[in-house]
């Protein structure tokens, strides 16, 4: 009992980033615990045709401070809206980062970029939710306790979380560049899979069922086969690069980043959704 209450709060709290509950349309990437699943019961969720997704056990560890750019490449042609990113707060970190409610701590966002230039901001903070996370109180046997002390009666670690961007459905091409950057003034870590290759991520990605058509209704096109045939998917470089930054910046260009972590791609949706 006590743990679908605690669930519903934080279902409730973390529904202000829109459709990040639905990371693969059958998982819900929003929880708190260092121990607590991904994998938890469906919600209902809009539909969506995945054109890139990766759902990994991995993690990097992101310093403060910083702005990590992720680039991606089109194969085929796609209509896109969509882009998600997963990450994981530390509740140390939130505890020293967020002294009260009417004092964050915390400065975090994530921009999307076509072909260097921004299109998109994420349309709401991890913060805002983790804010509210962590002043709501929950029920303990027959008491109400802090966040904390649940936490620390649970042995929780983290709070999975994310950033969500929508923007007007664009058609990318394989002459576009797809980037994702996320600031952050705060540590975190990148949920993420150690590969070498986009090849090996397309491999992943087949042979998990991770693009097509999602939530995977009988008969639903396209299938994660017919897009792998048909080689219209979006790949993630593996790697991870990094710059000194106090916000997003309206451009980006590639001579300004310097690597951070090779072989790592972290986990994402690229997707176009009604």
């Amino acid at each position: 009992m006590v743990v679908s209450v605690i669930a519903a709060v934080v279902v409730v709290s973390l529904f202000i980033i829109k459709f990040a509950f639905i990371k693969r349309g059958h998982e819900v990437v929003v929880g708190v615990g260092g121990n607590s699943s991904r994998h938890l019961p469906p919600l209902p969720v809009p539909q969506f045709i995945y054109y890139g997704s990766l759902a990994c056990n991995g993690g990097v560890v992101i310093p403060g401070n910083s702005l990590i750019v992720l680039v991606y490449h089109v194969h085929g042609t796609t209509l896109i809206n969509y882009v998600s990113i997963s990450i994981d707060v530390p509740l140390t970190v939130i505890n020293y980062s967020l002294p009260g409610p009417s004092q964050p701590g915390m400065v975090m966002g994530m921009g999307v970029y076509l072909n260097g230039t921004l299109i998109a901001t994420s349309i709401a903070s991890p913060t805002t939710a983790i804010a509210t996370i962590v002043n709501t109180t929950y029920p303990l046997g027959n008491k109400t306790v802090s966040f904390w002390q649940y936490a620390r009666a649970a042995n929780w670690s983290v709070i999975h979380t994310g950033f969500v961007a929508e923007f007007p459905p664009i058609n990318a091409t394989p002459d576009d560049v797809i980037a994702v950057a996320i600031y952050s003034s705060i540590p975190y870590i990148l949920p993420s899979c150690n590969v070498s290759s986009e090849a090996e991520e397309v491999q992943l990605m087949v042979s998990n069922d991770w693009i097509g058509f999602i939530p995977h209704y009988p008969n639903a096109t396209p299938t994660t086969m017919q897009l792998y045939i048909e080689g219209t998917y979006i790949t993630e470089e593996p790697i991870i690069y990094i710059a000194t930054a106090q916000g997003l910046p309206r451009v980006i260009g590639m001579n300004n980043l310097t690597i951070f972590m090779k072989n790592t791609a972290p986990d994402y949706v690229i997707a176009r959704y009604w």
